[in-house]
């Protein structure tokens, strides 16, 4: 990961690679395969099916990694019109209300008997 990031740097880019390709050879994977390919840590939250309230197109809306909302460019694709906030932000607080829902009417389970408990 660290690799990844310094390669950014263009004058870093040849020590880098040799630290790299040092790195790999030291835990004994090749240098072009599958495994030293880097790989997103990053985990994606996507907001389904906004609505742009002009042009009334629906759209999944990537929180994390969409370059666009990332930058706080928060506007349509199609219309370029602003998303209004307050609906991301009112949709985003009912997900976590149901999250929190689910969570709470969930069943107890004895961890002895495996049965569920009664009073609940």
């Amino acid at each position: 990961c660290m690799c990844h990031v310094l390669s950014f740097f263009p004058d870093l880019q040849v020590p880098v690679n040799n630290l790299k390709s040092n790195l790999l050879k030291l835990i004994n994977i090749r240098e072009f395969s599958k495994e030293s390919l880097f790989c997103d840590p990053t985990i994606s939250f996507i907001l389904p099916s906004m609505i742009c309230t002009y042009c009334n197109r629906f759209v999944d809306m990537d929180l994390l990694r969409d370059p666009q909302l990332v930058a706080r460019d928060w506007k349509c694709l199609y219309c370029n019109t602003p998303y209004n906030k307050d609906l991301i932000q009112n949709r985003l607080i009912q997900m976590v209300n149901r999250q929190s829902v689910s969570y709470q009417l969930q069943d107890l389970f004895c961890k002895k008997c495996k049965t569920i408990k009664e009073s609940n």
